[in-house]
């Protein structure tokens, strides 16, 4: 039967709980849910009825391209099977299917951004929204719904106080509709399964992930870590009394991250620029620095120096870095204990009663690895005390990690405090020391 003909397809049946969502007449969704929901399912399933009702683009966008091929790739080709004839063309590299009724249907990741762009949308789903930088949606996304007068949905468990929380709080009633499910609304997973699962996590972690409610974050490496409290306003200039440091943390296929550090003579720090972006050359890395530093006079750069040859090459640029050693203290891991120099900054000074350390609001990757580093998932009683955090969400948090332990712990070095190498000389090379 050829495309366009009259025919009845069941595609899948929506719990009753799914069945409220897919019945809303909102433009934008809010759906808060607890794991096993349903959920992928359910934006699979959806995003290809709304590209056959109506011809456009549509877009399942996820935290990373690995999350959208893994998870969700093969159901989505297995649920257009269904459909005969509904195919046109499928480019597995980029997750696309193009339809014989002119739509497009792509899962994103959110890690690519740079994939993000050009493109209008009639329909998108933000799935784990928790998990993607706020940024994604207003600044690149939304735009892209302003012709067509697109549809949103964003799905999520909950992930502490962060992004999510916010959209869930400030959301306008007369535009989002927001669903609250937890995984007992799940008809299809056995009451049994959950409370099990109940008995072997803490109460935090169940709530959370289990019952969908907002919690602080369990596991959270930067629990004081507040945005109320931590994040400010940009800086629309730097006094020439402050002192301005760079902060690298070298990626390859994980990001590179920059970061530039004010530091005011009352030794409060703010976070006021950054770099983060994967697959960049040491050359473009140098670039992407001299844009920023360009009308800065920078006191000096810090680099892990286990990332030896990368420091080495971004000398050839005339970018110097110190390496900073990862000796750490005698009777402490380094990561943690360059952890605790965070956590002394972020806390209320006893003097002040103010933290020590601020983040601009246009740093979006440092403030969402703020709020996501955090610790293996675990029962409390069964968490070890000497467990590191997940390598995940820590690439600006090294860099600044290791900035503030160097900055702040100066005799295991044995140097004086802010003696830190800076550019070189440009005809021989050799770095200076400033005080």
């Amino acid at each position: 039967m050829p495309f366009g003909s009259q025919r009845t397809i069941k595609l899948y049946t929506p719990h009753p709980a799914q069945k409220l969502i897919v019945e809303s007449p909102k433009r934008y969704k809010i759906i808060r849910c607890g794991r096993r929901f349903g959920k992928t399912l359910l934006a699979l399933n959806e995003i290809v009825i709304a590209s056959l009702r109506k011809p456009g683009d549509y877009w399942i966008i996820y935290p990373t391209y690995r999350q959208a091929k893994s998870v969700a790739w093969k159901t989505l080709l297995g649920i257009l099977e269904k459909i005969p004839g509904i195919v046109k063309k499928v480019r597995h590299v980029d997750l696309e299917v193009d339809l014989a009724n002119g739509s497009n249907i792509a899962l994103k990741g959110s890690d690519k951004e740079h994939s993000l762009r050009g493109v209008g949308l009639s329909g998108v789903i933000m799935d784990e929204y928790s998990y993607i930088k706020p940024h994604i949606w207003f600044e690149i996304v939304r735009p892209m719904l302003v012709d067509s007068k697109g549809w949103a949905w964003f799905i999520s468990t909950p992930k502490g106080y962060n992004h999510f929380y916010e959209l869930w709080q400030k959301a306008n009633p007369n535009k989002f509709e927001k669903f609250h499910f937890t995984t007992y609304d799940n008809p299809y997973i056995p009451k049994s399964e959950i409370e099990e699962a109940r008995a072997q996590m803490d109460e935090d972690t169940f709530a959370q992930e289990f019952l969908a409610e907002f919690r602080r974050l369990a596991g959270a490496v930067y629990k004081e870590f507040d945005r109320d409290t931590h994040v400010i306003k940009p800086l629309k200039t730097i006094p020439p009394e402050w002192t301005i440091y760079t902060a690298i943390d070298f990626g390859q296929v994980n990001p590179t991250a920059v970061l530039w550090i004010a530091i005011k003579p009352d030794d409060t720090m703010v976070i006021f620029d950054e770099v983060y972006e994967a697959g960049l050359t040491i050359k473009e890395l140098a670039e992407r620095i001299k844009q920023k530093e360009y009308t800065l006079e920078i006191r000096g750069r810090t680099a892990d120096s286990a990332a030896a040859q990368q420091i080495k090459e971004l000398e050839q640029y005339g970018i110097y870095c110190r390496g900073v050693s990862k000796k750490g203290d005698d009777r402490e891991n380094y990561v943690k204990a360059k952890i605790k120099k965070v956590i002394e900054r972020l806390k209320p000074s006893p003097i002040t009663g103010k933290p020590r350390l601020y983040v601009t609001d246009n740093c979006h990757n440092t403030i969402f690895e703020f709020e996501n580093y955090s610790y293996p998932s675990a029962r409390t009683s069964e968490r070890n005390p000497s467990e590191l955090p997940v390598k995940a969400f820590d690439h600006a948090m090294d860099a600044l990690g290791d900035f503030i332990y160097d900055y702040d712990v100066p005799h295991l070095t044995k140097r004086r405090k802010r003696r830190i190498l800076v550019g070189g000389d440009p005809i021989t090379g050799y770095g200076k020391i400033a005080i």
